[in-house]
């Protein structure tokens, strides 16, 4: 007999599966990643800011994705990064196969989260995070990765 598992696993599993797989898209200068729907609720909200849209939009919690099995402390947070690293590599892959050519960078961690955001990089200073000052980063636990044609590597710390 097949045992069926049990509902809370099952969505953490359409979590994973769903944001493994979320549609990425090109919005005039903004790489972005979601449902068009709610996509195009966002686009008002920062007119002539597209790395802060890309970082709003593109912006996401782990820990939201196993459903409260996991928490954002100790080995837990290891597993957390892991899948967020997970998603860095399928999402860079993904955005290889738009039209333009773009660097962008993938920031993950967070002091009491373990959030992954990215967007299209414009210069060190125009970075959602000052990447000319890295002591945010390291207080706040974030890698930092960039991702080009060429592959993806990590910047900071």
């Amino acid at each position: 007999m097949k045992r069926r598992l049990p509902e809370a696993v099952r969505q953490v599993l359409a979590n994973l599966s769903e944001a493994f797989t979320t549609p990425i898209q090109e919005y005039g200068g903004a790489v972005l990643a979601g449902q068009p729907t709610i996509i195009e609720r966002h686009l008002a909200l920062f007119p002539g800011d597209p790395t802060a849209l890309e970082s709003f939009v593109n912006h996401l919690h782990i820990e939201d994705l196993a459903g409260g099995f996991l928490g954002v402390k100790d080995a837990d947070r290891l597993v957390l990064l892991a899948i967020g690293r997970a998603l860095i590599h399928v999402w860079a892959e993904r955005m290889r196969q738009l039209p333009r050519a773009r660097e962008i960078l993938f920031f993950l961690g967070g002091a009491d989260t373990v959030s992954l955001r990215f967007h299209v990089f414009r210069g060190e200073k125009a970075a959602w995070l000052d990447l000319t000052s890295p002591g945010f980063i390291r207080d706040e636990g974030f890698e930092v990765y960039l991702a080009n044609g060429e592959g993806i590597r990590k910047i900071a710390p």
